[in-house]
């Protein structure tokens, strides 16, 4: 899985350990190479992972069909085994509450 940071929060601690190691004077050329790397990195549209679960929801009055509901959104779904989907189809929800009990 990849993994995202904040590009101002790199460049800020290259600069900080800049400064730490060389004291005012000229920086490592090591740590200009750095800033420039960390500063002509493609950027990623990313957003925050939204946690769920799974709710059991039934078809009709009847209670005859279970099925699962989203926690985040309800979408519903029936016929297929709690725990198949590891992410909601409708909202994109990651699915793992279940197992932290939340």
């Amino acid at each position: 899985m990849a993994e995202y940071i904040a590009r101002e929060e790199t460049m800020k601690r290259i600069r900080e350990i800049g400064d730490e190691n060389y004291k005012g004077k000229y920086p490592h050329i090591g740590m200009v190479h750095a800033e420039k790397i960390v500063s002509f990195m493609p950027s990623a549209d990313v957003e925050p992972v939204v946690h769920g679960k799974w709710l059991s929801c039934f078809e009709d009055w009847r209670m005859q069909i279970e099925g699962d509901k989203c926690s985040i959104c309800g979408f519903e779904h029936y016929g297929t085994p709690r725990g198949t989907f590891k992410f909601c189809p409708n909202c994109g929800a990651k699915m793992d509450r279940q197992k932290e009990g939340k």
